[in-house]
């Protein structure tokens, strides 16, 4: 039975071509177009089924391996690549590029993955366009037309770069060098990226899922400083799962420096017990921690930093608001002689759910370190306690120096229960706050009631419907009673009363005897009788009869 090819076929885009020879499962690729310590190749397809081996037999003098896919089918590489010396491997491939489950790179120099649409080198000129003869590896990238790339094989190299529209990664990637990650998408589903000497690895995207057991570990060795590990998305990070973390560390006999975790993010999330934690265990200062966010939720997550000297500081910004609930924890822990396990807070506001054990926490055991402050708005549901206590939300300092005087908190003191007026439950009867009695001030006042029925003697009663209007003037002569019209449209107070046969008359005249008794407000009350008329009388005066019914 024929041996399955490779998916391998060279186009004739290069000044020289580039070489396959397939025997069996191998398959060999010579020529190319070579320039200085470049060798470029340039394919119409580039795949590698499994149980295949593609074998680079380039030159010694070359340090870069430089190809590209011209054609429409992506990369699917499920079997073995290999190199010869030290070289440097790169791949552009737009349609996109898949790392199967049984692919293996075996190369001593560097990893480069793009699906961008050229690289960008020194002279300004582009893998896409003849002659392509460069004398330096690429600086950049074009972009045009993206496709993904997926890894789900255990990859290892000295720097690892990976760029493209979405880049989904299953497997181990290890690096003794850098490793950048740059797209769109990041999604990083049960996998392990480690850098272990010196290297620093950084994510970039618009959108960072870590999650299901994933890590990204960055440890130093004996002699060499950890590196860093940046994680940045335009719009939203995500870390989430029990085993799931970012972890930067020391050995034990280390000497030297352990590396500093950085995120940022509009929004992060840290959720069901995922760790973002900077540690040192040898004599080597820890690295420190920090975190740049508009909303940060801790939900069963932890920040920690634990240092055996120095560092291990932890600062967090949350410009607008930080949740913590489920047991969220920000932590420092200081074992050795050093100033370090120092916490730094600012938030717009923090917001801690009553359920759970939330603490925010420092414990040192010989160092003068171990300082938490807190610079917010308004701090609503944790308070400082003495001693950390199981099932309460807590902002604490365990030291032998004094650790209450070591928490420094400063806020705004906004307390959205102060300040609020308590509303009686009654309803207020103005009826009640009405004054029965005139003003004694007031010389200009006329009380009118218009209507049948007299004046009520309170003003809780009802104007009484069943009396009618009885008029009871005297009619002598008609002459008497005829009137000038612009005299009965005037009124004219009353300014005396006479009292004949149980009859009560009030009369006003121009010119009022001294002697004559005047009446106060307070008649109406004690009259019950019924207004009859109000007229204008011939010599002047004015009568306002009203009849007793007593």
């Amino acid at each position: 039975m024929e041996a399955a090819q490779a998916q391998v076929v060279p186009d004739t885009t290069l000044p020289n071509n580039s070489i396959v020879k397939s025997e069996q499962e191998n398959t060999i690729i010579t020529g190319g177009t070579s320039t200085g310590a470049n060798l470029f190749h340039s394919f119409s397809q580039f795949s590698v089924r499994k149980g295949e081996n593609v074998y680079f037999d380039n030159p010694d003098r070359v340090d870069n391996i430089i190809m590209r896919v011209t054609g429409r089918n992506i990369s699917n590489i499920d079997g073995l690549i290999r190199a010869a010396g030290n070289v440097n491997l790169y791949l552009l491939n737009p349609n996109g590029i898949h790392f199967g489950q049984n692919a293996v790179l075996d190369i001593k120099g560097s990893l480069y993955l793009t699906t961008a649409e050229s690289w960008k080198f020194p002279d300004s000129h582009n893998t896409h366009t003849p002659p392509l003869l460069q004398v330096s590896a690429p600086i950049g990238i074009q972009w045009g037309s993206i496709g993904n790339i997926q890894i789900d094989a255990d990859l290892s190299s000295k720097n690892l770069s990976l760029t493209a529209n979405n880049i989904t990664i299953t497997s181990n990637l290890t690096s003794t060098g850098d490793i950048n990650l740059d797209a769109k998408f990041i999604n990083l589903n049960q996998a392990v990226i480690k850098s272990v000497q010196m290297g620093n690895i950084n994510l970039q995207a618009d959108f960072i899922s870590i999650a299901n057991g994933s890590k990204l570990i960055n440890n130093n060795t004996v002699d060499t400083n950890g590196g860093d590990i940046t994680v940045s998305a335009n719009n939203k990070l995500t870390i989430i799962g029990a085993k799931t973390g970012l972890f930067t560390d020391t050995t034990s006999n280390s000497v030297t420096n352990g590396g500093n975790i950085f995120l940022k993010a509009p929004t992060v999330e840290i959720t069901d017990k995922a760790r973002v934690t900077v540690s040192s265990q040898g004599s080597g200062k820890s690295g420190n921690l920090k975190l740049v966010s508009d909303n940060l939720t801790i939900e069963g997550g932890t920040l920690s930093a634990k240092t055996a000297t120095d560092g291990g500081n932890l600062n967090v910004y949350a410009y607008s608001l930080l949740t913590l609930r489920d047991n969220a924890t920000i932590s420092t822990v200081s074992i050795g002689k050093g100033n370090g396990a120092n916490i730094n807070v600012q938030a717009g506001f923090i917001l801690v759910n009553s359920n759970g054990d939330n603490d925010i926490t420092t414990n040192v055991v010989q160092n003068s370190g171990g300082k938490i402050r807190i610079l917010s708005n308004a701090i609503f549901g944790l308070e400082i306690r003495r001693v950390p206590t199981e099932r309460s939300n807590d902002i604490s300092v365990t030291s032998q120096n004094n650790g209450y005087s070591n928490i420094d908190i400063t806020t705004l003191n906004i307390d959205p229960n102060r300040g609020v007026t308590e509303l009686p439950i009654s309803i207020v009867d103005v009826s009640k706050q009405i004054n029965q009695t005139c003003s004694n001030q007031a010389t200009a006042n006329r009380f009118i009631i218009v209507g049948r029925g007299g004046l009520p003697l309170n003003t809780t009663e009802a104007l009484s419907l069943n009396s009618g209007w009885i008029d009871w003037r005297r009619v002598d002569k008609e002459d008497n009673n005829s009137l000038d019209v612009s005299k009965q449209n005037q009124l004219v107070e009353a300014n005396e009363w006479k009292v004949e046969n149980g009859q009560i008359t009030l009369v006003a005249n121009h010119s009022t005897s001294p002697n004559v008794q005047k009446p106060n407000c307070r008649l109406g009350r004690h009259l019950h009788g019924r207004v009859s008329r109000l007229e204008q009388s011939a010599v002047g005066g004015t009568e306002l009869n009203i009849t007793s019914t007593q």
